[in-house]
């Protein structure tokens, strides 16, 4: 419940397990979305359900499948004109996987993969033009490796080392026309040596 006591949402479940229909509110009572669970008891230790949710216009928002109350698939969320928005594969409910987050235009904003819930692997990220924005490494969630972030123009701006979510290495930024601007060795976060 809100403070005021009105609900936050309304679920209905059988044996422990989400099924049917649910709604969420916001706090004056109107009706934010919806979700409708089609659940399958297979036997005893085996429950399916698919999940969809809906907007007040009734356009799908999202869809998962969810084994014994986890989401255990693609978990993917929908812009209201129909455009994918992210996509995150679950594995008994932990993110496991590759992941995509995409605009209302549908142009590729993100792209990674994550182990355990965490951002493990190379992850990208774009501008709205489709124009690499950040690329870099990452090892438990944190960002390991090299990291280079890009102008909008597609020109380099910075390229830096970590180690475990330090800057630990060279670090060079550049001006939009490509004029280094700073190079700075760091070690375990602090800098080191000549600055330039």
């Amino acid at each position: 419940y809100y403070e005021n006591g009105n609900p936050k949402w309304i679920r209905s479940y059988h044996n422990d397990f989400l099924t049917g229909e649910e709604y969420f509110f916001f706090n004056d009572s109107t009706l934010q979305k919806k979700g409708i669970y089609k659940t399958i008891f297979v036997n005893e230790n085996t429950v399916k359900s698919y999940y969809s949710e809906y907007n007040i216009a009734d356009q799908l928002i999202a869809k998962v499948l969810l084994l014994k109350g986890e989401m255990d698939s693609v978990y993917t969320q929908y812009y209201p004109n129909g455009q994918e928005k992210v996509s995150f594969y679950f594995s008994k409910g932990i993110k496991n996987g590759p992941f995509e987050i995409y605009n209302k235009n549908g142009v590729l904003l993100q792209k990674g993969t994550y182990q355990n819930n965490l951002l493990t692997g190379e992850l990208k990220s774009f501008y709205g033009s489709g124009k690499l924005k950040i690329e870099g490494l990452f090892n438990k969630g944190m960002p390991d490796g090299f990291m280079n972030r890009y102008f909008s123009s597609g020109d380099i701006h910075e390229e830096s080392i970590y180690k475990q979510d330090t800057l630990h290495g060279l670090h060079k930024r550049y001006y939009p026309n490509g004029q280094l601007a700073e190079e700075v060795t760091y070690h375990r976060g602090k800098k080191q040596g000549i600055m330039n």
